[in-house]
């Protein structure tokens, strides 16, 4: 028996015979996942953290939407994945001079001090 399963929390999963009369048995549990989510997701990040302008031209600016975030590293990357650019902070707003980017397509990493806690990206014109 095999099977591919994505869930988003933890469960386990049972087997249950049935035979030909329909009689069916359920057995301990076979198979256990256990999930422990590391980051959020895009959709979350957005909720958390706003960059503007984009695209933008001399400076971003970046705003953390919760007061309680610990952010310890923002890491900066080219399009060829390498880091040009790397802040240490707690602060709740940052402005950044774009010319230590990358003209054209940036991505960026926010880590708490405990995890990678999302990613983006935005373009420098």
């Amino acid at each position: 028996m095999s099977f591919w399963a994505k869930p988003d929390s933890s469960v386990a999963y049972y087997l249950t015979a049935t035979d030909s009369a329909g009689c069916s048995a359920t057995g301990a549990p076979v198979y256990f996942v256990t999930v422990k989510p590391v980051s959020i997701n895009d959709q979350e990040i957005g909720q958390l953290v706003n960059l503007y302008p984009n695209p933008s031209t001399d400076q971003i600016t970046i705003c953390f939407n919760v007061k309680k975030l610990e952010i310890k590293i923002i890491e900066f990357y080219n399009n060829k994945g390498q880091v040009i650019h790397r802040l240490r902070t707690n602060e709740e707003t940052i402005k950044l001079n774009t010319i230590v980017l990358s003209k054209g397509l940036n991505f960026y990493k926010i880590y708490t001090s405990e995890e990678l806690l999302g990613h983006g990206k935005f373009i420098v014109k």
